[in-house]
């Protein structure tokens, strides 16, 4: 297993993901993250579907943990010309 580390819950119920986990799972902010419980636990992930760029395609690449769909592809790779 990774990280352990311990985060109290504050009033509003919130807790902080530390800096070296959202580093480690590719998180920045305003990105999306996805909360499942399973056999008591938390499990928090960042979805692998949607694109970085325009947060609503179905990836089709992965470059330094961000995942980007076709679309913004051809639009970065059309950037290039």
């Amino acid at each position: 297993m990774g990280k352990g580390m311990k985060r109290k819950i504050d009033k509003l119920g919130r807790i902080v993901i530390p800096k070296s986990l959202r580093n480690d799972l590719g998180v920045d902010l305003n990105d999306e993250i996805s909360m499942t419980l399973s056999d008591g636990c938390i499990i928090i992930r960042k979805p692998l579907s949607i694109c970085a760029i325009c947060n609503k395609g179905k990836t089709f690449l992965q470059i330094n943990n961000k995942q980007i769909c076709q679309t913004c592809f051809k639009k970065i790779n059309s950037l290039e010309s």
